[in-house]
């Protein structure tokens, strides 16, 4: 039965312009949701900004920046939570919450599923509340990666 509905749903869609047309709106969607959220993102001013997360995820994100908005001004550097995972050999200089993180202007919580542990863990040092900048919402259904993916791949 579900199998049936399916296929009138499917049919339905072609009556009336094909899959193709909702699927360019979804898209349309998406990167203007995308493009909103990225402009919010301090990377185009002279600050300090250390990213909390040094995995596929923030590549995706700096990736999404650069192909969206642009060039990150922003003196960049990724931060980890244990000084054992941090590599000297990154793109980009990585520093661990045990290094002296005074310079930073703002952080950003770059990981949908550990967002809640990496504010409280910058919160437990002390770091401001108002220099942290969570980069999803509760009601966000994907992440950078699924949208880099989904626009790029």
């Amino acid at each position: 039965m579900a199998e049936s509905e399916s296929k009138r749903l499917v049919d339905l869609f072609e009556t009336y312009g094909g899959l193709h047309v909702y699927q360019r709106r979804a898209r349309d969607l998406l990167l203007e949701k995308c493009r909103s959220r990225l402009m919010k993102l301090p990377f185009r001013e002279k600050k300090c900004v250390g990213i909390y997360g040094a995995g596929a995820h923030t590549e995706c994100l700096l990736r999404l920046y650069q192909n969206m908005i642009g060039a990150i001004e922003a003196e960049l550097y990724l931060l980890v939570s244990d000084s054992k995972d941090v590599k000297q050999d990154s793109d980009l200089v990585m520093r661990s919450l045990d290094d002296r993180l005074e310079d930073t202007d703002v952080y950003i919580l770059s990981s949908k599923v550990y967002q809640k542990d990496m504010y409280r863990n910058l919160r437990q040092r002390l770091v401001p509340e108002e220099k942290i900048q969570r980069l999803y919402e509760k009601t966000d259904a994907v992440d950078c990666v699924m949208l880099y993916e989904a626009l790029y791949a």
